[in-house]
């Protein structure tokens, strides 16, 4: 997954609309990546359309993330958010990948550990839906290729 990231504008055109390496190889720890990307959904209680910037006619948001941990005996990786829209509501935004893997498949975890500017601020639904999209369409993406 670490080395597919750069991609993740190829795979998912309608989410990520650019990745950039500020900093690093973009897959060890200490690397520095920029992203541009539209989350799937609103929660409904009108947070997001306060960190809506105006590309077109896509809701783009940014985030600056560094690699804080690559284990690859235990297939974790662990992603702090620095920078962007994510932290005007977050004070702290860290998520963890961990496969799994199985006989057949493969688990996908994603962990975020958040903490909210105030206690007005919403849990970050709208995050773990974008990790779940991200989980199927990766799965389908990953399919297709190893089919064709």
């Amino acid at each position: 997954m670490k080395y597919m990231q750069h991609e993740y504008p190829i795979i998912f055109p309608q989410t990520y609309k650019s990745a950039e390496v500020l900093k690093g190889h973009g897959v060890s720890a200490g690397s520095v990546k920029f992203w541009n990307y539209v989350l799937p959904g609103e929660t409904g209680d009108g947070w997001a359309v306060a960190r809506k910037i105006r590309d077109g006619n896509s809701e783009v948001f940014t985030c600056t993330e560094k690699i804080e941990e690559v284990d690859d005996e235990k297939m974790l990786l662990v992603l702090n958010v620095y920078e962007g829209n994510v932290r005007n509501y977050y004070k702290l935004f860290i998520f963890k990948v961990q496969v799994t893997p199985g006989e057949e498949r493969n688990m996908v975890k994603w962990t975020v550990e958040y903490e909210k500017e105030n206690e007005d601020m919403p849990d970050p639904h709208d995050y773990m839906d974008l990790y779940s999209v991200e989980n199927n369409k990766l799965d389908a993406y990953l399919v297709s290729k190893r089919l064709n």
